[in-house]
């Protein structure tokens, strides 16, 4: 597979749980980004590769993303991330939510756990879209063109949320 690479914003449930006021006053403000925690890239290639910072301590991390590692992929808002957290209420994007098993905080080498993180693709500010949509599409190629995995859940939830499904969420 060629690679692909896109601009990403991120955030986790723990991380939206744990959002401030400022955090919402950014994520409802014209021409802001939608909310997250995390910039950096995605790259797409036999793996799947996120780096970036975070916004507010500058803590670099790097995922390193196997297909057979891809539990979950998800497009839309769930009971977590909510349209009430974005200030177009879900009519210009939807989260893409990746979840998959990998080291803590992305160390090689670290005891592996669950990630799940929300990510927002080539956000565009004028129009306050992104590519999610097409994005989801890509990485739902990527894994079923490895053979021998089993099915990952997937989804793509246009209009309601779905209840229960994100960790880290009340």
């Amino acid at each position: 597979m060629a690679d692909q690479m896109a601009d990403a914003l991120w955030t986790t449930p723990e991380q939206i749980e744990d959002s401030s006021a400022a955090d919402w006053i950014a994520a409802h403000t014209s021409f802001c980004l939608p909310l997250h925690h995390w910039e950096g890239s995605l790259e797409l290639s036999d793996i799947l590769v996120l780096r970036g910072k975070h916004k507010a301590t500058e803590a670099e991390v790097e995922f390193r993303v196997a297909p057979s590692d891809v539990t979950d992929i998800h497009l839309g808002f769930d009971d977590c991330f909510t349209k009430a957290k974005d200030r177009s209420l879900g009519l210009a994007f939807k989260p893409l939510r990746l979840s998959f098993t990998g080291p803590s905080e992305g160390a090689a080498g670290g005891p592996e756990r669950l990630h799940v993180l929300y990510l927002v693709l080539d956000y565009v500010r004028w129009r306050g879209g992104s590519s999610d949509e097409e994005w989801f599409q890509k990485l739902l190629a990527w894994r079923a063109a490895q053979p021998g995995l089993p099915t990952v859940h997937t989804d793509f939830i246009a209009a309601e949320a779905e209840p229960g499904v994100a960790a880290g969420c009340t």
